[in-house]
């Protein structure tokens, strides 16, 4: 097995994957804390808040459009389990939804169960794909989201087994 890099070598190799110029600090903290994230508008609001800065435009990898996420004041960056319940409630006809944030409060990472007759005769990847495209907007601004796609027979079988 080969020798872990240092944290100087992680960082740089971060700054190089994320397309970022950010000092080396703000970088190790970011590896250490997520790993290796593509670079989104998502992770470029983490960067900016690791690093202290209240408002500022953080250059994003190239991809050919020369973006950049504009960082100052983004409301739209909170997501909360109420916020996540109502929009599927909206888009997708549930019967029941648990929305439990596992980040501490941050709004970073959530776990769902999610009871619908629209996941009637579709497979587990459908299922995810129906939930993911009608939280687009939300699971872009989080890191972790880990959802639980049952039918309402599915549910009602797991609640008995729970009772027995």
């Amino acid at each position: 097995m080969p020798p872990r890099p240092t944290s100087a070598l992680r960082s740089s190799a971060a700054a190089v994957f994320l397309g970022s110029r950010r000092p080396a600090t703000v970088l190790q903290l970011h590896i250490h804390h997520h790993h290796r994230l593509p670079p989104t508008n998502s992770n470029a609001r983490l960067l900016s808040s690791i690093s202290g800065r209240r408002s500022s435009t953080v250059p994003m990898a190239d991809s050919g459009t020369g973006t950049t996420a504009d960082v100052a004041g983004d409301s739209s960056a909170t997501i909360t389990p109420e916020s996540l319940k109502a929009t599927l409630s909206s888009k997708l006809s549930t019967t029941y939804v648990a929305i439990e944030d596992m980040s501490g409060g941050c709004g970073q990472a959530f776990n769902a169960i999610i009871v619908s007759p629209d996941f009637d005769k579709k497979t587990h990847l459908q299922r995810h794909r129906l939930v993911n495209n009608a939280l687009k907007a939300e699971i872009a601004a989080i890191h972790a989201w880990t959802p639980r796609c049952l039918t309402p027979t599915q549910w009602e079988q797991e609640q008995a087994q729970q009772r027995a």
